[in-house]
């Protein structure tokens, strides 16, 4: 199942993953969220972006509601969300007020048709299954990962940045 879904998301057109990229290297601050077990992907998201760049900020581990997260955000800003259904009021409201406050907004959901989706700038979708009982979060990781290899391709500083963390873990040993 976790194969065939990849497989399914590996036919996400390759302009809109460079659109999001560029998204993502053009935006003053860079929140990400996830909803429920979607955190796991958010943290993942997050942890690399960090690496390449400055003002990331994972809405999953700052201890507080995901509105109060983002509070300031703006234009120029830029919201990624993930998301599977059930959506939550509160991830809906975020996104609504991202946008009141003209942020940009990527989602990656179950759908184009997601009320996620409809909210958003550009949105990805990722097959899962029966999320939450029997589904996974495999390609949802695999879609966020194939965002950061087109970041670290796209500019030479930012593959050196990822290099440089290995490097570091490395040189420890």
């Amino acid at each position: 199942c976790d194969a065939r879904n990849i497989k399914k998301n590996a036919g996400t057109s390759s302009d809109a993953l460079k659109n999001i990229a560029t998204r993502i290297m053009l935006s003053s601050r860079v929140y990400v969220y996830g909803q429920g077990a979607a955190s796991a992907a958010a943290v993942y998201l997050s942890a690399y972006l960090r690496n390449m760049l400055p003002n990331i900020s994972c809405i999953n581990q700052l201890g507080i509601d995901p509105l109060s997260a983002v509070a300031q955000i703006e234009n120029g800003d830029l919201l990624i969300c993930i998301s599977f259904p059930v959506h939550t009021s509160a991830t809906l409201d975020m996104l609504e007020y991202a946008k009141s406050r003209d942020a940009g907004i990527v989602s990656i959901s179950e759908s184009k048709d997601s009320q996620i989706a409809a909210l958003s700038d550009v949105s990805l979708v990722s097959e899962c299954g029966d999320y939450g009982i029997n589904g996974t979060l495999a390609p949802v990781i695999s879609l966020c990962g194939a965002i950061i290899s087109i970041l670290a391709r796209s500019d030479e500083r930012f593959k050196n940045k990822l290099n440089g963390v290995g490097e570091a873990h490395k040189n420890r040993r």
